[in-house]
């Protein structure tokens, strides 16, 4: 297997882990809020449960464990993007933006955010004529 083959698993393994990162992350911010939803419901006797509200707890729960989760995943497989040239870590991730996993769908276009189609290369420019100091003609009116 060639280096750029290998680079190439690499990343899509680093995405693919990165999504499970973020179902760690949701399920352990879940659980905290089922814990303190259980809690609540001992402390109130049930008398919580008035009213639909306490469902916004639970999507924003996942909400934020999805956030949370995708920034973090996100951040490991950053290490694994920045090895490759820009276009060539786009192409890779396009199809993984377009996957059918939610997780590995969010960190594959949070990963493209910082990446640039055209590239990074910059070419050298020549020494610019003249001092520097010179007076500028103005242009005509």
């Amino acid at each position: 297997m060639t280096a750029q083959k290998e680079k190439h698993r690499a990343l899509l393994d680093s995405v693919t882990g990165a999504g499970t990162t973020v179902r760690w992350i949701q399920g352990i911010i879940a659980a905290g809020f089922v814990a303190a939803l259980v809690g609540l419901v001992a402390l109130f006797r049930g008398h919580f449960f008035a009213g639909w509200w306490w469902m916004y707890l639970f999507k924003g729960g996942a909400a934020l464990g999805m956030g949370a989760g995708v920034k973090l995943g996100a951040r490991r497989a950053r290490r694994t993007v920045r090895q490759l040239p820009d276009p060539e870590a786009i192409e890779l991730l396009r199809p993984l933006a377009a996957n059918g996993d939610e997780a590995t769908r969010q960190v594959a276009r949070e990963l493209m955010k910082g990446l640039r189609p055209e590239g990074t290369e910059v070419a050298a420019a020549s020494a610019p004529d003249g001092a520097g100091t010179e007076v500028a003609p103005t242009p005509p009116a």
